[in-house]
């Protein structure tokens, strides 16, 4: 009876952005970012478009009205004008007498408020939160106006504009935090898997890619018989579900320094698996199998199975 030997190697890796061989178990992720646009008021007029943001603001694109100005310092007059909201980005006073102060929206809080001891209560209070050109962080600058509904309408606006400045603000913190992510991401340097160079001089016969697949999880399944993990045993019900007889496979041995015959090259674990089966020549003839199988596991990014089979029974 003729021996007969044959090596096979398996090899599978798996990772994130990778670039795969032939024998890949590869993983993949998709994310998505969404747009929003914010309708602030119903004016179909559109004030402003911040293109870097994606946000448009929709108000009317000058609010005016007419104001008293009341100084919270002793013996100062009130002082007739016009409040503004003209870029979305602040609120102006300009006063007859020729003060003028201007509010940046990202840093103001407004509310309807009471004069004289709070005998009237027809006025609004404008209190910056920050120092900056002519207004002063915590000091009310307080209005009124000539009608009760054109006090509410003002605040309304105010209120309107404020929340329209403070969301572009958000939108483009969040954008340069995601710009400054993707050119971290691509500052660095994917990861790329390195050829196996034993198959280059070997004939591929079969590949297989596999996406989501952890290379624990394929080692497991595949290769661990359901040693020291919770899969069930695949390699002899296999054989066995293939009317092979007598089938025996040894637990994996783990001393290391196991050396490939063909390859040349040393893995950290080896298991025999033996079993016979009846082959059909001149006439029924048993023939006993070997499988000396060798493993070498490369982090989590490659898993190497090197297989020597060894044949006796064959008449020719």
């Amino acid at each position: 009876p003729e021996e007969r030997t044959k090596d096979i190697r398996f090899t599978s890796s798996t990772k994130p952005d990778t670039m795969p061989s032939e024998n890949t178990l590869g993983t993949s992720s998709t994310r998505g970012t969404t747009q929003m646009k914010h309708v602030a008021a119903a004016d179909p007029t559109p004030a402003r478009d911040d293109s870097a943001t994606g946000v448009v603001i929709f108000h009317e694109s000058i609010y005016k009205i007419q104001v008293v100005y009341w100084r919270q310092e002793l013996f100062s007059l009130p002082e007739n004008g016009q409040l503004s909201l003209e870029d979305g980005k602040t609120a102006a006073f300009k006063g007859i007498a020729g003060t003028k102060l201007v509010f940046d929206l990202n840093s103001i809080d407004v509310v309807k408020s009471s004069r004289m001891g709070g005998l009237m209560h027809d006025a609004f209070t404008i209190t910056p939160k920050e120092t900056a050109g002519t207004v002063v962080k915590g000091k009310p600058y307080v209005f009124t106006c000539f009608l009760e509904e054109n006090r509410s309408t003002a605040v309304k606006k105010i209120r309107s504009a404020i929340a329209d400045a403070r969301l572009v603000e958000e939108e483009k913190k969040f954008d340069g935090s995601r710009v400054k992510t993707k050119e971290m991401e691509q500052e660095q340097s994917p990861f790329v898997m390195e050829a196996d160079p034993r198959l280059q001089q070997m004939q591929i016969i079969a590949t297989k890619k596999i996406k989501g697949v952890s290379l624990q999880d394929y080692y497991e399944v595949a290769w661990s018989e359901g040693v020291d993990c919770d899969k069930s045993p695949m390699y002899q019900p296999f054989l066995e579900s293939m009317d092979k007889n007598n089938v025996v496979v040894s637990p994996w041995e783990t001393a290391g320094g196991y050396k490939g015959e063909w390859c040349g090259e040393t893995y950290a674990s080896q298991r025999t698996v033996t079993f016979q089966f009846m082959k059909q020549t001149i006439g029924m003839t048993l023939v006993n199998v070997k499988h000396t199988q060798r493993c070498q596991r490369v982090n989590d990014d490659r898993c190497i199975v090197q297989m020597t089979l060894e044949m006796k029974g064959f008449p020719y």
